[in-house]
């Protein structure tokens, strides 16, 4: 876990076709470990402890987002396209649940609960 950890914490991306080959390190540009690390839809995020939310379209130079909850851990992003329209989602600590449609605007949808690690989409 320390590993996948470290590995987020740089956000190391692969730049060849073979991603275990060259690896590039990237400065996330926050001394907070991150936890989950996400792409589609031309859009990176990434999540971790204090309510770190990064967003990048490349990959390289990231943008911190305000995910409105500062003490809360956030494990775990993804995107899906329930009903067509697509959709980032990230969970975390104490059941909480935010969506965003553009990964810069995020809402709220559940803040208590049990902590949730990670999400999925399965296209149908």
């Amino acid at each position: 876990m320390k590993s996948l950890i470290g590995l987020l914490a740089t956000l190391l991306l692969a730049t060849t076709f073979r991603a275990q080959e060259t690896w590039t390190p990237r400065t996330s540009g926050v001394t907070v470990p991150l936890w989950s690390l996400a792409q589609s839809a031309g859009q990176w995020v990434a999540v971790g402890e204090q309510g770190t939310i990064l967003t990048s379209p490349d990959g390289a130079a990231w943008t911190s987002r305000a995910s409105g909850f500062p003490t809360r851990w956030l494990v775990g992003a993804g995107y899906g396209t329930p009903g067509g329209s697509g959709l980032w989602v990230v969970v975390g600590e104490s059941g909480l649940i935010l969506t965003s449609p553009d990964a810069i605007t995020w809402t709220a949808r559940r803040t208590a609960g049990t902590r949730i690690n990670a999400v999925a989409w399965g296209n149908g």
